[in-house]
């Protein structure tokens, strides 16, 4: 090898391998939350719930929650058997976390993937979330996750969100007494209620969110089937207990919905963040105003005692967002990618129309935002799209609702509702990976251009080399359909890496054949007729 081809091998070997591990994050990493979306209209009938309470036990496992017919959890048992409403399993996604889960519970969408960078600890963009939509809410927990929720960009947000955090000093970690973050928690919750009481009976549409983090330390320091930890479940499934008592004293007009769950489960040896069973199954329990005692059939039960059982349903972790959403009659967040499971809802036909019309409508409005964007391309006329849902299909789909409405036909309309928000769910995905593959192509195209050009260098062999017809050509293909600065990066850096494979070290650059160019021109082009018609990260299962 020449001193001078060696000195510049390092340099094209460190940009080339810079850009290589950043190809990973423009394909699999980009954001999935949309900007400047129209939320919608709150729901004009009146909501089964004034007021919404949302306990989220922080790591708690579907396996610790039904152990040997819920022996584990005895007041909460009780509380079933009173009460009745619905229990099942919620299944999460991965990376099972703290905070993707509670993302998915609040925002409705699985957490935002370039949120990676910073440990999933901070979303790089903001996002709509249920608080914000609501009249007031109230929240407890770790300021590790309240500070998630406790940002807006609107100032009219921000008078409506109060938030109480314990500090550090209080963290347990490493400690036998974990179970004291959530008794801070509890007592924190009974003192503001008996404060507030006469104020909070005049507010509607309120979310009381009671995070609990001592199971989730629990977990990590005793492991989930020690002594230590049940005696922290014991405690806390108590103290829920007590604070559902409180709130029904407090407000007795039969008007509060309450939903308990977990952002995400746990493994034997304490961990979570992976995909096994114990990590993506959480338990929930929903009850109070608008809350069903039954739902679609189901061959699944768990025994409550000898002589009861109650069925088990299952749902995906962001179809609680707008559930919680349509049981205040708030519209969800922009950025919610749930379904509504409208069999869990105990109101009118009417009403449920309207919840999932609403649903409908949020989620098309992320997938118009993505049509639009994909047209604006001047060479869009050239490229495939998503056929479902054109524009003359959407506008036939909202005649047909219209029509529906004027009628009074809230069947058919709860109906074409939830067709509707399948298809929506298909047509994001499909335009949010759309240039999935030609980012995979082109990476692998540079990869083996830099394969051949280390060959070069050990043979130096003479070959032909790149002109600047291919490069401008891609570049004003990535300009007239407006790709972003990133994609456009990876779509063009085949090009210098084949220039250095096929150049020669010798003499330089010498223009290509054109047969040369015709082929690395073709690659992009057909790269974008095969856009997968469906996001994996992005899909939601319809379990309603």
């Amino acid at each position: 090898m020449h001193s001078g081809v060696g000195n510049i091998w390092y340099i094209y070997a460190t940009v080339f391998h810079v850009l290589l591990l950043g190809s990973i994050f423009v394909t699999y990493f980009r954001s999935p939350v949309i900007q400047g979306l129209k939320p919608q209209q709150p729901l004009p009938r009146e909501a089964p719930a004034k007021r919404l309470v949302l306990i989220v036990a922080d790591g708690l496992r579907a396996q610790s929650f039904f152990y040997e017919n819920l022996s584990n959890v005895p007041n909460l048992r009780q509380l079933i058997k009173e009460q009745q409403g619905l229990l099942g399993i919620s299944h999460t996604r991965v990376p099972t976390e703290s905070r993707p889960g509670h993302i998915a519970l609040i925002a409705g969408f699985y957490e935002d993937p370039s949120a990676v960078t910073r440990g999933w600890k901070e979303n790089p963009i903001e996002f709509d979330t249920i608080f914000q939509h609501a009249r007031r809410t109230y929240a407890w927990g770790s300021h590790d996750i309240l500070r998630i929720f406790n940002k807006s960009s609107r100032r009219d947000v921000e008078g409506r969100l109060t938030f109480d955090a314990y500090n550090h000093e209080l963290d347990f970690w490493g400690k036998v007494k974990s179970y004291e973050l959530d008794k801070w928690v509890f007592s924190r919750v009974e003192d503001f209620l008996k404060r507030k009481r006469k104020i909070l009976q005049k507010v509607d549409k309120v979310y009381f969110f009671l995070h609990l983090l001592g199971l989730d330390t629990a977990g990590h320091i005793h492991k989930p089937q020690t002594a230590l930890f049940l005696e922290n479940l014991f405690i806390t499934e108590a103290g829920i207990y007590k604070i559902y008592r409180l709130f029904e004293q407090i407000f007795e007009d039969q008007k509060t919905a309450y939903i308990l769950t977990s952002d995400h489960g746990m493994t034997d040896s304490g961990s979570h963040g992976a995909a096994q069973p114990h990590e993506t199954e959480t338990p929930f329990y929903m009850w109070g105003a608008g809350i069903n005692s039954k739902s679609y059939s189901t061959t699944k039960y768990i025994k409550l005692d000898s002589n009861t059982a109650m069925p088990l349903y299952e749902i995906e972790q962001a179809q609680m967002t707008p559930l919680m959403s349509a049981l205040l009659g708030l519209p969800p967040p922009v950025n919610n990618l749930g379904i509504l499971p409208r069999y869990f809802l105990n109101v009118s036909d009417e009403y449920i129309a309207r919840a999932a019309e609403c649903n409908a409508y949020q989620l098309l409005e992320q997938y118009k935002h993505l049509l639009k964007k994909h047209k604006s391309g001047v060479l869009s006329f050239l490229l495939p799209e998503y056929e479902a849902l054109s524009w003359p299909s959407i506008n036939a789909i909202k005649s047909y609702l219209k029509q529906a409405h004027f009628v009074e036909d809230y069947q058919t309309v709860t109906n074409i509702s939830y067709n509707l928000m399948e298809m929506t769910l298909e047509g994001i995905g499909y335009y949010q990976s759309y240039y999935s593959m030609p980012l995979l192509l082109a990476t692998t195209v540079a990869m083996l251009s830099w394969t051949k050009y280390l060959f070069n260098l050990l043979n130096l062999k003479k070959m032909d080399s790149l002109e600047s017809v291919e490069f401008k050509a891609i570049v004003a293909f990535c300009i007239l359909q407006k790709l972003s600065w990133q994609v456009s990066l990876y779509l063009l850096l085949p090009i210098p890496v084949m220039s250095l494979a096929l150049r020669d070290e010798t003499q330089g650059l010498t223009p290509l054949t054109f047969g040369q160019i015709k082929i690395n021109i073709t690659w992009i082009c057909a790269a974008c007729c095969f856009t997968p018609k469906q996001s994996q990260n992005n899909k939601v299962e319809v379990l309603y």
